[in-house]
């Protein structure tokens, strides 16, 4: 089993939208990887295509690898160097601007079926979730009665006073 890794550095793309289009590419095979980020609508996928072909050619010229054996084991997108940046606004003032760079490393493995990465969510148990009810706030049922329509309930305050400062004239 061989593993074959190519690097993109200073990418000016910002990490969080690259890590999008390398995600749709984890764990398949590199002509399945090649045909999503040709299709793929996001501006990361240009690039990426280019990395991956990248690493294609050195496993195919360093290693002797077929192309059809390879699949990607991991792409890893991490932060570069910002670029700081002002904009000018109103009164004089300006405001920074973050321009964002990406570090790319993409591995490629030989003979290998990688299993595509899941995200782990946890989920409650059913028996863990049920409706909330007013006693989980603090409000008995004499007190829910008495805050009657949407204006009672705001801030806990009675029906009479909010009322009353919603009538207020102003001079």
């Amino acid at each position: 089993m061989a593993q074959i890794t190519a690097q993109l550095n200073y990418l000016r793309m910002a990490p969080r939208k690259v890590r999008v289009a390398a995600n749709m590419v984890k764990g398949k095979s590199v002509t399945e990887a090649e045909d999503i980020l040709r299709r793929a609508t996001r501006r990361a996928a240009v690039p990426l295509l280019k990395l991956l072909r990248s690493a294609v050619a050195d496993a195919q010229h360093d290693a002797q690898l077929d192309k059809e054996n390879l699949s990607v084991k991991n792409i890893e997108v991490s932060g570069g160097p910002t670029l700081k940046r002002f904009m000018p606004r109103a009164f004089g003032r300006a405001s920074p601007i973050r321009k964002r760079t990406s570090h790319i490393t993409c591995v490629l493995v030989s003979g290998e079926t990688v299993e595509p990465i899941r995200k782990n969510r946890a989920r409650k148990p059913e028996r863990l979730v049920r409706e909330a009810t007013s006693r989980d706030f603090g409000e008995e049922e004499g007190a829910r009665k008495q805050n009657r329509g949407p204006l009672g309930a705001i801030r806990g305050r009675s029906a009479e006073v909010v009322r009353r400062v919603f009538r207020r004239k102003v001079i």
